[in-house]
């Protein structure tokens, strides 16, 4: 595994845990121990040339990111005894209906000092590259977390935590009891009884009844020892927590469902801030050791669209953002190059970068602000670039605006990728609507087909 230029700007953005809402809301069993190693892997993500998607992580820096003090011999069996059970785990992950169940993990190998985590090649989708419908959190506030009800309850309200905010300070989402169970790993998705009923009913608690191993079977003992603990520990420990309330079949009824109400945390001690911290720098100092590989990097680009590495200082990273703008498509990006170096001749193009990635975005389906070269041309560029410098800020809004609105009616392609964009943070089209004015909305997305930076919310 190659080490990072030690002079290159040190990018931290693998401390953050990232995996699909689909799979956060998957059915498995896993103890503590699998679930921060998983975590830690999934801020370690390789993919090879075969498409398989792995993890490489030393016996070392896991003692110090878990906090174990203890031998080789030690860390070695808890290593051994945790592939038996990752390897041995299988996770459901349901579809608009249908429900598909497969190993998480095909191996883990311990070889020559080195652990290696191989994923199952159909969990790629849900935890590599990932653009839309995901939750990321940071790998530092699950590794001081003690019990692995707790740590699937912190994934499962983070997954609605971006919704807070001071005008909505809680968010609520139902579970149906059973389910819940199965989601937390109380219940074994993998029991045959279980997966047996499933296969007849598909219903939860017909599901729930069948399992052979039946822990904290009543409402009362799954709160105490479930719930309450978690709720105890993400009080203490955690960013965001919950209360609950409890859902019964009619009044007196059986509890049938738990009611999640999330809120932030706002009453964290400095000394679990700091224990925080000392995590988060862990973390950084052994994930900096690594390239993080991205799928751009590993697929190579074609000859015609490499030629044009220092063309204009054009660097290989400029033309890898053109090629994955343009979805692999090596002429696209030759087109845009070649319409920018048109448009150079007769107007000044302050961000050449920017200009090609729009260029990109808008897939030519609209008017480029370019002149010809004829004087007429130029004149009219001219007339206009004067218009708009007329313009007062009330105008540019109103003009703004109007290019947002006509953009959502006519629901462009270029629209349609913006949206996923946004999506892709987090961030809904009702909330970027809803804290921003139409014409903010046409100025951040203008700013965002020229490849700008932009502040969503």
């Amino acid at each position: 595994m190659s080490k990072k230029n030690e002079t290159a700007e040190p990018d931290y953005s693998n401390l953050v845990v990232k995996k699909s809402n689909d799979y956060i809301v998957g059915k498995y069993k896993a103890s503590l121990l699998e679930q921060k190693i998983v975590a830690i892997a999934l801020t370690r993500l390789h993919q090879g040339e075969d498409t398989r998607v792995t993890a490489t992580i030393f016996p070392q820096e896991l003692k110090q990111m878990l906090g174990v003090e203890s031998d080789k011999t030690h860390i070695y069996r808890d290593l051994k005894k945790v592939s038996k059970e990752m390897t041995g785990h299988v996770i459901e992950i349901e579809d608009h209906g249908d429900f598909h169940v497969f190993s998480l993990i095909t191996n883990a190998d311990y070889i020559n000092g080195v652990f290696t985590v191989t994923f199952n090649n159909q969990m790629t989708n849900y935890i590599y590259n990932l653009k839309t419908h995901f939750t990321s959190y940071s790998l530092a506030n699950t590794l001081q977390l003690n019990s692995p009800y707790s740590f699937r309850m912190y994934e499962l309200i983070k997954m609605d935590a971006f919704k807070l905010s001071d005008k909505c300070p809680y968010v609520m989402h139902d579970y149906g009891l059973s389910e819940l169970k199965f989601m937390l790993g109380v219940l074994n998705i993998n029991d045959e009884n279980a997966r047996k009923v499933q296969r007849e009913t598909g219903d939860w608690d017909a599901m729930a009844e069948a399992c052979s191993e039946q822990r904290f079977k009543s409402w009362s003992n799954f709160r105490r020892l479930v719930l309450d603990k978690a709720q105890d520990e993400l009080n203490e420990k955690a960013d965001v927590t919950f209360n609950y309330n409890q859902r019964r079949a009619g009044k007196g009824g059986k509890v049938t469902g738990v009611c999640i109400i999330i809120h932030k945390n706002t009453n964290l001690q400095d000394s679990v801030k700091d224990d925080i911290e000392k995590k988060e720098n862990i973390v950084k100092a052994k994930n900096l050791e690594y390239e993080q590989l991205d799928f751009d990097d590993i697929i190579p680009l074609p000859p015609a669209v490499v030629a044009y590495k220092g063309h204009n200082n054009l660097t290989e990273k400029n033309l890898r953002t053109f090629y994955k703008e343009a979805h692999s498509d090596g002429r696209m990006v030759i087109n845009a190059i070649n319409k920018a170096d048109e448009a150079s001749r007769s107007t000044v193009i302050n961000n050449y970068v920017g200009w090609i990635i729009g260029c990109i975005r808008r897939g030519y389906d609209e008017p480029q602000p370019v002149a010809d070269g004829t004087s007429e041309r130029g004149n009219q560029v001219k007339g206009a670039r004067q218009t708009l410098d007329s313009l007062t800020e009330t105008d540019m809004s109103d003009l703004s605006a109007k290019y947002w609105n006509k953009a959502k009616e006519k629901n462009t392609e270029v629209y349609q990728k913006f949206i996923s964009f946004i999506e892709s943070q987090g961030i809904t089209l009702a909330m970027f609507e809803a804290v921003n004015t139409p014409g903010e909305c046409g100025e951040k997305f203008m700013s965002w087909i020229k490849g700008e930076p932009i502040e969503l919310i």
